[in-house]
C-alpha cells in the first residue's frame, strides 16, 4: 500500500475486499524496512544502467541527460518534489532527487525546530533547480560519470543554476 501511496486504513479496506486477513496492527514499523529496500535496489539498478550507458557509449564516461521535475501538486504550492535525470537513448532513469518541505521523520514544516532529515527552503518552484543542481554536483562522485549535455524542457531556472557550476 505505501508503494501506491496508501496507509493503513485503505490496507484495511483492500484486505477486506480480498477476504485476507487484516495488515499488521503496527503497519508504520515496517516503513524502514521498506524504505531501506526500495533505496538498495533503486540504486543498484540505476547504478547499472549508468554503466550500461557508458559501455554502449565506447566507454565515454560523459553523458547527455534529459532533466525534469514534479510535485506532488499543481502550481508551485507543493510540499513535496521529484527531480530525475533520465538517458536520452534508453529512456532509463540514471539519478533522482527527492524534496520536501515537510520532514516525515519529526513530522515538521518549521526549520527551526527541525531534528530530521533535511527540509528544502524556498518556494515550490526552486525545487527542481536545487534537485538538478545536487545531481549534477554528485554524479561524479557516485557513478563517475559527468552530465555533459543538458536537456530540460525550459518551464525552470534550471539550466542558468547549471550553467555557473559547469
Amino acid at each position: 500500500m505505501r508503494c501506491i501511496g496508501k496507509g493503513n486504513s485503505a490496507a484495511k479496506t483492500f484486505c477486506a475486499v480480498m477476504n485476507l486477513p487484516p495488515p499488521p496492527a503496527k503497519f508504520e514499523r515496517y516503513n524502514d524496512i521498506l524504505l531501506r529496500s526500495l533505496i538498495k535496489v533503486s540504486n543498484e539498478s540505476m547504478r547499472n544502467d549508468v554503466e550500461d550507458i557508458v559501455k554502449n557509449n565506447n566507454s565515454n564516461r560523459d553523458i547527455t541527460a534529459a532533466f525534469d521535475g514534479s510535485w506532488q501538486k499543481r502550481g508551485h504550492t507543493s510540499l513535496n518534489g521529484v527531480v530525475s535525470a533520465t538517458c536520452l537513448e534508453t529512456g532509463k532513469v540514471l539519478d533522482f532527487e527527492c524534496l520536501s518541505k515537510y520532514c516525515f521523520k519529526c513530522k515538521n514544516r518549521n526549520n527551526k525546530d527541525h531534528t530530521g532529515e533535511t527540509i528544502f527552503e524556498g518556494f515550490s518552484g526552486g525545487m527542481e533547480s536545487d534537485g538538478i543542481l545536487k545531481i549534477f554536483q554528485r554524479s561524479e562522485r557516485l557513478n563517475n560519470v559527468r552530465y555533459v549535455n543538458y536537456l530540460g524542457d525550459g518551464d525552470s531556472k534550471a539550466f542558468n543554476t547549471i550553467s555557473m557550476i559547469v
